[in-house]
């Protein structure tokens, strides 16, 4: 459960950390970052995997996080690349790639191990260099974006001015993200550790 924790710390940190340099440098540099961050995180799982000291891996396995914060973001920044009349589309099209390599990710874990013991290194290490291609591929496919809006650039419609109460939703929206992600990430850190006494593979774990 340790390295899954740091990895979502990691994501917390590196939602953080990719917002203000949006605002700062833009969200395609911003973004650029934040992968970037997360192949340097990718290559410390893999130096674990095949020997390195295993305190690399909650280091590597946070900066992972972070890049997975670029990767959650990266809608908005699909959002910024069109005309307003399909940033809707534009925005849906990126949250459906992403479920569909959620879904196709755990199949590809066995495949992975494969992979690395080709190349004679431990098998444990598939998953970590899958992991690290594919954050290297989105830095790759980061720099292609164009923005035509800049990220600080208000919104053509009328926003209401926010009073004090205009708070409330924020913190129930905050409060019920909170909720869910507990939830989702007790599922994720007790049913592999259950699957694996059951003598199962990690094509079933993960």
């Amino acid at each position: 459960g340790l390295p899954n924790t740091a990895g979502v710390l990691g994501t917390a940190a590196g939602a953080l950390a990719v917002g203000r340099w949006t605002v700062r440098r833009g969200r395609a540099q911003a973004l650029r970052t934040g992968y970037g961050v997360g192949v340097a995180g990718g290559a410390l799982t893999v130096l674990t995997a095949v020997g390195a000291h295993v305190a690399l891996l909650f280091v590597g396995m946070f900066l992972l996080g972070a890049g997975n914060a670029a990767s959650l973001l990266s809608r908005y920044a699909a959002a910024d690349a069109v005309p307003a009349v399909r940033r809707g589309s534009a925005m849906s099209t990126v949250v459906w790639a992403s479920t569909a390599g959620a879904v196709a990710g755990p199949f590809l874990m066995a495949p992975s191990q494969s992979f690395a013991t080709a190349f004679s290194l431990p098998a444990v290490s598939g998953p970590f260099l899958l992991a690290l291609a594919t954050v290297f591929a989105a830095l790759v496919a980061s720099t292609y974006i164009r923005s035509t809006r800049r990220a600080d650039e208000p919104l053509p419609e009328h926003q209401p001015r926010t009073t004090g109460s205009g708070r409330t939703p924020l913190v129930l929206a905050a409060s019920v993200m909170v909720v869910g992600h507990l939830v989702m990430v007790a599922l994720m850190s007790s049913v592999p550790v259950h699957t694996h006494q059951h003598g199962e593979g990690l094509g079933v774990v993960a």
